[in-house]
């Protein structure tokens, strides 16, 4: 068994029995101490969970990776120390979020915001291998000032939009430009 394998296992028995929660705890802890010194001493590298290393949390405060790895390099003497944070580090999650485009088949973006969307000529209409983008929003259809049924469409960012043109794809807009600090 795994030193991984046996802090699942420990964790789980945690969650069941209450009694030896501190024995528990402590045996945890020993587990990743000596996964992290056996992580110094060979290739192997753990995942950041079992190092108790939370990556899906949201961050007030961003700094660059590569600043952080060059800052920790220059301040330690030990190599494999140094190794092993720079490979931590590289291993956390980027706090800004990944700019797709969202095919509109997957899934649709929500009522009344404004989005990023990538169109193209209905089939028939023109040259579909052309694709465009363009500001809009996805929501209610009204007609005269009255909701039409449930139908939901994309707001025409320009006249005869919908009659020639299909979305297929959106992305949220990113955050405006804030200025020099």
């Amino acid at each position: 068994m795994t030193n991984e394998e046996a802090i699942y296992q420990l964790k789980e028995i945690n969650k069941e029995a209450h009694i030896y929660s501190d024995a528990v705890d402590m045996a945890i802890k020993a587990l990743m101490e000596q996964s992290k010194h056996d992580q110094n001493t060979s290739s192997k590298q753990p995942d950041l969970e079992t190092l108790g290393i939370k990556t899906g949390e949201t961050c007030a405060d961003a700094i660059s990776r590569q600043a952080a790895i060059d800052a920790f390099m220059k301040v330690t003497s030990d190599g494999d120390e140094a190794e092993w944070c720079k490979w931590v580090l590289e291993q956390l999650p980027s706090v800004q979020p990944e700019q797709r485009w969202i095919p509109c088949s997957e899934m649709l973006p929500e009522e009344d915001v404004k989005v990023l969307i990538t169109y193209r000529y209905k089939e028939g209409e023109g040259d579909t291998s052309h694709a465009y983008i363009d500001i809009t929003t996805y929501g209610q259809m009204y007609f005269g000032g009255n909701k039409v049924g449930d139908y939901k469409h994309w707001r025409e960012p320009f006249e005869y939009f919908t009659s020639n043109y299909e979305v297929v794809a959106w992305m949220p807009l990113p955050e405006p430009y804030k200025g020099e600090s």
